[in-house]
């Protein structure tokens, strides 16, 4: 047990208070608040704290998805481009780089381009978002992009003009991408 900012916690029966970077994180070990936790103090006061103490973890410490995330052409239209607002160009929206993966299920090629990006995803996770785009469920999107083939891959810097490779790439082509186009 321990003091955390005057209430007395028992690590091992529900949380753990952690300095991380200098700021406090929570971690909680069990799911229900048990009457141990704390000797002479409100039970409304604890829960507001509780609960503050996670916002502040999820805030804190969040981090891009460490997974390539589908979208549709709603999430597209205010994750990535709003083309029907913006007719100038391509203006992302998004607050790091990204690269949208065009595929089908049906794609062979596609197949081969899905794990890698997985991949990616986890080791570049806080540095870019990865997409992906099923053209057969989103055929509007595809047709209003123009998407011919795929797999078409736009990788989509923060404020210079994206770049689409088209066809199955290696992980090591996507990396050279991913260093030279989003991160440079």
């Amino acid at each position: 047990m321990f003091h955390y900012k005057g209430i007395l916690l028992y690590t091992n029966q529900f949380a753990k208070v952690v300095k991380v970077f200098g700021l406090s994180r929570i971690i909680i070990e069990k799911s229900y608040i048990c009457k141990h936790i704390v000797k002479h103090f409100d039970m409304k006061i604890l829960l507001r704290l509780v609960l503050l103490l996670l916002l502040a973890n999820t805030v804190c410490f969040g981090q891009s998805p460490k997974k390539v995330v589908k979208i549709d052409r709603e999430d597209f239209l205010t994750k990535v481009v709003d083309y029907t607002n913006d007719s100038t160009g391509w203006n992302y929206l998004g607050d790091k780089p990204a690269i949208i993966d065009f595929y089908a299920d049906w794609c062979k090629p596609c197949k081969i381009v899905s794990p890698i990006l997985d991949k990616l995803a986890k080791e570049y996770s806080g540095r870019i978002y990865i997409y992906k785009v099923n053209v057969d469920e989103q055929k509007q999107l595809a047709k209003e992009i123009g998407i011919s083939s795929i797999p078409t891959i736009i990788f989509s810097p923060i404020e210079k003009e994206p770049r689409i490779l088209v066809g199955a790439q290696s992980e090591e082509q996507l990396r050279e991408y991913i260093e030279k186009i989003l991160l440079n």
